[in-house]
């Protein structure tokens, strides 16, 4: 069995805080992504979906709140006016991580030893092989 460390190419001295895997349905043939959470959850992998948009489509940037002041959107620093609504159109790949691609192990998982990262690729290939019936 190939490990996590192996098919991602880390190293075991990393630390890794937010490790985000590229959900494609079609390899769990048409499974939701929902889904995939419940099962890996199931198998003892705490995942999730992430953050339910990209950092620019935060309120505190689109609504230009700081501390009462505009910085550091609309001050002197720039010399113009941050628009991070228009970033959306300039980040497609945040987009589609947040919108439905995005598979977020919890990161403490990714500080165990070399048996732990294959419990991690286990679920995800179990869920995989079984993922007709979880349908």
């Amino acid at each position: 069995m190939v490990s996590l460390f192996e098919i991602v190419g880390l190293e075991a001295q990393h630390s890794i805080h937010i490790f985000m895997i590229r959900y494609n349905p079609e390899q769990f043939r048409g499974l939701s992504r929902s889904k995939l959470h419940e099962a890996l959850n199931a198998e003892g992998i705490p995942a999730f979906s992430g953050y339910t948009h990209a950092i620019y489509n935060n309120p505190m940037f689109l609504e230009k709140k700081f501390y009462g002041k505009n910085c550091p959107i609309s001050c002197s620093h720039y010399g113009t006016e941050l628009d991070y609504a228009a970033y959306a159109e300039r980040c497609p790949v945040s987009e589609r991580a947040c919108a439905g691609e995005a598979i977020w192990p919890e990161h403490r998982l990714f500080l165990g030893q070399h048996k732990d990262m294959d419990d991690i690729a286990d679920a995800f290939a179990k869920v995989k092989e079984n993922a007709a019936e979880l349908l």
